[in-house]
């Protein structure tokens, strides 16, 4: 059993030489989505504090990786700027020019706003502005969403979360609940504070379990990885509470789940050679 400093450092440094690894032998442009994805494997109770700020593994990846990548593609960071970009950017600025003239600390305003708007927005934009990044993160997010999946089959059968277990015990900054639910099994938080953020945390992956399910040039393990995802995730689901936990994300999760086939049908994602084709037809 860690603390939580130690539990942060390990997961950081798995998250960060997976991204290495990644990069090094797939494209050093999805090491920023490869990180993320396996970042997500980390409690979110596993945080440090900065300047009064808590920074979970996540974040950490996501702004050692971002910096990573500007050094090597941030010509693509100006290549493609469309209207979302700069919305995001004029929440950001709004952010910071409504609480600093309120009385904020200006340093510490711009970096809970950018902390809020900025890197969640960037981590993600640039982890798939890449030709080809969907086909190549979705088996990582796929294997993040099984393991999860796993974990929280466990717990809801033993009672015993595989993080706390692992590497050190949850804190209480979220009531959650403990006991049998309707006397047949425990609901599950796996690596998040409460079952309701897992159900989120999951249907949030099920369009990289569709892809990678519906891909025509799929490999069978990269098949077999995607169904043995959805069969955990369902089997999750189903054991939850169906009433809360699951129908809440639900209509969050259907457009994501439109929105993975016409994007493959337009050829988003898909390497550059296929555009012609796409184009001509």
């Amino acid at each position: 059993m860690f603390n939580d400093q130690i539990s942060f450092a390990i997961m950081l440094t798995v998250s960060l030489a997976f991204a290495a690894w990644y990069g090094r032998h797939h494209g050093k442009q999805y090491a920023l989505g490869a990180g993320i994805a396996i970042s997500m494997l980390a409690g979110t109770w596993f945080e440090i504090e900065v300047f009064n700020t808590p920074i979970n593994v996540t974040m950490a990846t996501a702004i050692v990786l971002l910096i990573v990548y500007c050094t090597h593609s941030w010509r693509e960071i100006f290549n493609a700027i469309n209207l979302l970009d700069v919305l995001i950017t004029a929440l950001f600025l709004w952010h910071i020019v409504v609480d600093v003239y309120y009385g904020g600390n200006p340093f510490a305003v711009a970096a809970q706003a950018y902390g809020q708007w900025m890197l969640p927005y960037a981590s993600g934009r640039y982890a798939f502005v890449h030709a080809g990044s969907l086909e190549k993160l979705s088996p990582v997010f796929v294997l993040v969403a099984a393991i999860i999946s796993i974990g929280a089959i466990f717990e809801s059968v033993s009672g015993t979360n595989v993080w706390e277990w692992l590497l050190t015990e949850m804190d209480d900054k979220v009531n959650r609940p403990s006991g049998l639910r309707y006397d047949w099994l425990y609901r599950a938080a796996g690596p998040v504070r409460h079952p309701i953020f897992l159900g989120i945390a999951l249907l949030s992956l099920l369009p990289f379990v569709v892809d990678l399910c519906t891909r025509a040039e799929a490999h069978g393990s990269e098949r077999a990885i995607g169904g043995g995802g959805l069969s955990c995730g369902s089997a999750r689901s189903f054991r939850n509470d169906f009433k809360r936990s699951n129908t809440l994300p639900a209509p969050c999760s259907l457009p994501g789940l439109r929105m993975v086939f016409p994007l493959r049908e337009m050829g988003v994602g898909r390497g550059r050679d296929q555009w012609t084709d796409v184009e001509c037809s």
